[in-house]
């Protein structure tokens, strides 16, 4: 099972999410779906996390 976290705007809530799924041993992927009003800082930012993750976007 997956986890599902939709954003559509900046919130730190989903990279706390990642950090907690992670640090809890989770070895499911935590799938990130944005909206395109997302600002481009805000994907660059959860780009550079899931690069050091399991985090998918």
């Amino acid at each position: 099972m997956q986890h599902l976290s939709p954003i559509t705007h900046i919130c730190p809530g989903v990279v706390i999410l990642m950090h907690t799924l992670k640090k809890q041993g989770s070895k499911q992927p935590l799938v990130v779906l944005y909206t395109p009003e997302l600002k481009r800082a805000a994907v660059t930012a959860l780009q550079l996390e899931a690069a050091k993750s399991n985090m998918i976007l």
